[in-house]
Parts: structure tokens; C-alpha cells; sequence
């Protein structure tokens, strides 16, 4: 079962990232869902802070995923928004970083073949400040995160 929590600015954004990042595990993959402006970047720049990452986490936009290293994992960020399918994910060798011991968070996801079950965010807009963060799927990430809320 989900749940919904909100945050009134950009700190508490990032604030729920890093405790996210807490109970994150190697091969754990988050799919971030949400209107342009949503705050799914600065969320991951708050995973990347919990996880020990010093490197600035910008949004993989023109990339399409970032790795960052140095922290207590890595993060793999990726950003689906011009991929439609698994076919050019595989393609792209995108998939290689599913399961390579790290943590991937990606934005506007499209791929259907995970192994396990991801963790899903979506993040609406409530007023200029204000976002609704709502969890589903990976319940073992939801009860961790729940436990230290």
C-alpha cells in the first residue's frame, strides 16, 4: 500500500530525497513521474546528497542518464522523455545500469522489463511551492521509508 506526503519548498524536496536515499539498497530503482517543473530533479539531488555524492546533479534532459559516483552507491539519473520504447532503451545499452550495483532514478520512464519492482513517485504540482509526492510499488521501500518519516 502507498502513501502521500507533501513539501511546502525546493529544501524540503530535497530533504525527502535524502531520506529516501536511506533506504535505498544496490540494483533499487525509482521511477520519478511528473509535470515539467514537478521537482523530480531536485528530489534526485536530494537522493544524491543522502547517498554521499559531492558532484552537482543536474537533470540528464540531453544525456539521457547521468552516472554519479563517490557516494555509499552510485546513481545512475536517467531521463526517458524522448525514448518510447524497451527496444531503444536496449538498443542505447540504457539497460546495462539496471542491475550493476547501484541506485537508478528515472525521470518519465517507458521500460517494462525491470527485474524487480521499482518504486514509483509521482509528483504533482499543488501551488507555486507546494508539491504532492505519492509512493507506490516497491513495498519494502515504501515501509522503510514510511519508518523514518
Amino acid at each position: 500500500m502507498g502513501f502521500e506526503i507533501k513539501t511546502e519548498n525546493v529544501f524540503q524536496t530535497i530533504e525527502l530525497g535524502k531520506k529516501l536515499s536511506e533506504c535505498l539498497d544496490k540494483n533499487d530503482i525509482v521511477l520519478l513521474q511528473g509535470d515539467l517543473g514537478a521537482g523530480k530533479t531536485h528530489f534526485t539531488k536530494g537522493i544524491a546528497i543522502g547517498l554521499g555524492i559531492k558532484d552537482m546533479v543536474t537533470s540528464p534532459t540531453f544525456t539521457l542518464m547521468n552516472e554519479y559516483r563517490g557516494g555509499r552507491l552510485p546513481l545512475y539519473h536517467y531521463d526517458m522523455y524522448r525514448i518510447s520504447t524497451d527496444d531503444e532503451i536496449y538498443e542505447l545499452g540504457l539497460n546495462d545500469f539496471f542491475d550493476n550495483d547501484g541506485v537508478c532514478v528515472i525521470e518519465w520512464n517507458v521500460f517494462t522489463g525491470f527485474k524487480s519492482e521499482p518504486l514509483k513517485v509521482d509528483i504533482t504540482i499543488v501551488d507555486e511551492n507546494i508539491r504532492r509526492f505519492c509512493f507506490s510499488g516497491n513495498q519494502r521501500l515504501i515501509n522503510k521509508l514510511k519508518n523514518i518519516l
